[in-house]
């Protein structure tokens, strides 16, 4: 995987640090490629492979993993690989909630020390952010945007809580990017705008509904969605293959197959697919599928759709399936 396709892991340059240990470096740069969302999640890893692509020994790459594990960003396998966790809903909605209860407090708390020149300061990034909207660069967008919270949040000097805001951002960067990424009314609404109008006023409770928008709009609702979505998918999946049973196969040079919005099968052209879920009764589908209601699968080819599934599927509109078996 990716120790033998160095390219495909993306480990962004990070500035220097001075006199940081090769460790540190690595550890860092690991964990800014995680928390940008550089990495996706479920990206299958292994030491040799992040050494080969950092140009160094496996041994600081260890320590770094080890670190990244104990905070729940990596995930070390009984088979010695490495993955960058999936999300699932609990875990979704639990991050959610932590990040609006330390937030929100952590904001409260440097109301007391806001001043104009912060205000100012914090003007100008969410006025860079909106350019990077604009050009729908994700990277710098994510940057700007921990900038923004990290700049209000430090301006109190007693401020214990950014290690445990970070560590969350840490869990959440992965999925939050693929929701910058597959979602286009990301950041529609700026609530910056309200956060910055509520700290001009020194008004605690709108901050802290400003912040707990911020949050709720930029990820949570959309996150929702997504991750309901691809649940939704692996329950039609377990459908399918109870109403089937059985294989198929079809001759096809391509093979992309969806369940919901999530893609159970895949392959690349002259390539085997290959089922995710083996516990079904199916091994192999070739051609392109999405799940139209519970029971019946739906394979598009060139000329006309072809349908799999049980005869008493509930969706009135899909045909029965006649002669299936190819």
């Amino acid at each position: 995987m990716i120790g033998k396709d160095n390219d495909a892991l993306n480990i962004p340059e990070i500035p220097e640090i001075s006199g940081a240990t090769t460790q540190e470096v690595v550890y860092e740069r690991l964990r800014n490629a995680i928390m940008l969302g550089a990495i996706t999640p479920g990206t299958s890893l292994t030491m040799r492979g992040i050494a080969e692509r950092l140009n160094l020994s496996p041994t600081p790459v260890r320590e770094a993993v080890r670190r990244l594990s104990s905070e729940h960003a990596i995930q070390i396998k009984d088979n010695r690989r490495l993955t960058v966790p999936l999300m699932t809903l609990d875990r979704f909605e639990e991050l959610v909630a932590l990040r609006i209860a330390v937030e929100t407090h952590a904001a409260l708390r440097a109301l007391p020390y806001i001043s104009d020149i912060v205000i100012a300061k914090l003007t100008e990034i969410d006025g860079i952010m909106d350019r990077y909207v604009a050009e729908r660069d994700s990277d710098q967008l994510t940057l700007m945007n921990q900038a923004f919270h990290r700049m209000l949040y430090t301006v109190n000097p007693a401020q214990s809580s950014l290690p445990m805001i970070e560590s969350i951002w840490l869990q959440l960067g992965p999925f939050q990017r693929q929701v910058i990424t597959e979602v286009a009314e990301y950041y529609q609404i700026d609530r910056h705008k309200e956060v910055l109008a509520a700290l001009t006023a020194r008004d605690g409770d709108a901050l802290s509904a400003a912040i707990a928008n911020d949050i709720r709009d930029g990820v949570l609702d959309i996150g929702r969605k997504l991750l309901a979505a691809e649940e939704g998918g692996d329950a039609c999946a377990a459908q399918f293959s109870w109403a089937c049973g059985r294989a198929h196969s079809i001759p096809s040079t391509h093979c992309s197959v969806r369940f919901g919005s999530r893609d159970i099968f895949y392959r690349r052209p002259n390539a085997r697919a290959r089922l995710i879920p083996k516990r079904a009764g199916i091994a192999i589908i070739f051609g392109r599928a999405h799940c139209s209601g519970l029971g019946a699968v739906c394979l598009h080819f060139a000329r006309a759709p072809t349908y799999w599934g049980s005869n008493n599927h509930p969706d009135p509109d899909i045909p029965s399936p006649s002669g299936a078996s190819p």
